[in-house]
């Protein structure tokens, strides 16, 4: 799947959020910056949640419990 970003949508505040990635190093290998280098670093709360296997199963049951499917027909 390609996804296309418009950069004057990207840049406005309320979708900061949309990409919590660390932007320091070399590309493939994003890591944290520092405080008052040239990057802002990312907040603490833009991380991304430390799931479990637990967590994922108990998701994953929540949804097989509350989505109803439909057959395809031919």
């Amino acid at each position: 799947m390609q996804v296309f970003i418009n950069p004057l949508v990207a840049v406005l505040p309320e979708h900061e959020h949309l990409f919590a990635e660390h932007g320091c190093g070399k590309k493939g290998d994003p890591k944290e910056c520092e405080e008052g280098g040239v990057i802002t670093p990312l907040p603490k709360e833009f991380y991304p949640l430390a799931l479990t296997p637990e967590m994922d199963d108990k998701w994953e049951s929540f949804v097989k419990s509350n989505v109803k499917t439909t057959s395809a027909t031919t």
